[in-house]
């Protein structure tokens, strides 16, 4: 799916709202779509990925259970960082598991990228991406390191993946 396409938006807009905890109508006007077909969409994600529902829940319950038991929700990352939430909102613990999670990824990819030798190279991390300046006859060589750093593969069913664009003149050049 492209970023044009229309159907990413409403894909996009009923996961991320559901991670945040957002109900079908705030889902609906973020995706700029009417209820109804929002709803639609959540209900046939639900019937065809029943095991997010029973994911959401069991995180949910388990934050409200320590809530209950010990005075703070919270939730484990998959390396053992600690994340609470705030009192009564343990909804949120989905997106602090799941963006914390991917952040801890990406910042262990990084420590690949450094261990490789190719941190001369970095400009800047920006959120889910890197940029990097190499020169243009070490590109290719450059991609493909920094594709095996960035992807994911231990502890996984399904690999991580790393997207790369380039060489491009410019950052800009991408958007």
């Amino acid at each position: 799916m492209t970023r044009s396409d229309k159907r990413r938006n409403l894909i996009k807009g009923m996961v991320y709202g559901r991670l945040y905890g957002a109900g079908v109508a705030k889902q609906a006007l973020t995706a700029g779509v009417l209820e109804s077909q929002m709803k639609s969409v959540s209900d046939a994600f639900d019937k065809r990925y029943p095991g997010m529902i029973k994911f959401q829940r069991d995180i949910e319950n388990l934050g409200a259970r320590r809530e209950r038991d010990e005075g703070q929700g919270y939730i484990y990352t998959w390396t053992g960082r600690k994340i609470p939430c705030d009192e009564g909102r343990v909804y949120t613990l989905i997106n602090y598991l799941i963006q914390g999670g991917a952040a801890e990824i990406f910042k262990s990819n990084l420590i690949k990228l450094d261990q490789a030798d190719l941190t001369e190279y970095l400009i800047v991390p920006v959120h889910d991406e890197i940029v990097l300046q190499a020169p243009r006859d070490e590109a290719e060589e450059v991609k493909k390191v920094v594709q095996e750093c960035m992807t994911t593969t231990e502890g996984w069913d399904v690999p991580l993946t790393a997207g790369i664009d380039g060489p491009l003149e410019n950052w800009g050049q991408k958007y």
